[in-house]
């Protein structure tokens, strides 16, 4: 059983809490709200802040269905919406370090970087020049930090590698272009 906590904060709290086993997740939302907006002098402007749309206070979906909440806020100040889960902001994947293009000498071992970002951690996976997922084999494998090993680099490797970096909020794909050179 798993406990999922999330919360979306437009100077303001829309949440959501689930407990999810192998056939159903029944969601439970606390829909509350948080004003964690600093004071400020009061210049006669009033301030207000309103929940327009809210999640509904519980979910009850099959395993593998797809649910998109939606939390919109009207104020003045004008508010923001920022999601979390277990008190961490949640986003979608980003891939932050890759190479556009990796030229290197044939028969030399290479390393392909693909550094992401994203909450939750996102899975990153490669596919190679032929467009296959890569498994690990005796040439090729997928470091857990992402970055893509290949021993012993061939003509034959010479194409476009695509890393690609996914969690629940979405993904992203960076290429890279291998260009084995001859020596000398």
């Amino acid at each position: 059983m798993y406990l999922i906590l999330v919360f979306a904060l437009a100077l303001l709290g829309c949440g959501r809490s689930a407990n999810v086993n192998k056939h159903m997740r029944l969601l439970d939302l606390d829909n509350h709200i948080e004003n964690h907006a600093p004071p400020t002098k009061q210049t006669g402007a009033r301030r207000f802040l309103t929940i327009t749309q809210r999640p509904l206070a519980t979910y009850a979906l099959s395993s593998g269905d797809v649910l998109e909440l939606t939390c919109d806020a009207v104020g003045a100040p004008a508010p923001s919406i920022h999601w979390f889960r277990n008190d961490a902001p949640v986003y979608e994947p980003r891939i932050v370090v890759t190479y556009e293009m990796y030229v290197d000498t044939i028969g030399n071992n290479i390393v392909l970087p693909c550094r992401v970002k994203g909450h939750p951690k996102p899975h990153v996976s490669w596919i190679d020049n032929k467009g296959n997922v890569v498994k690990k084999d005796e040439r090729m494998k997928v470091l857990r930090s992402g970055e893509l090993v290949i021993s012993s680099l061939r003509w034959s490797d010479m194409g476009e590698f695509s890393c690609q970096a996914t969690n629940v909020f979405g993904s992203q794909l960076a290429k890279t272009f291998v260009y084995p050179a001859k020596a000398g």
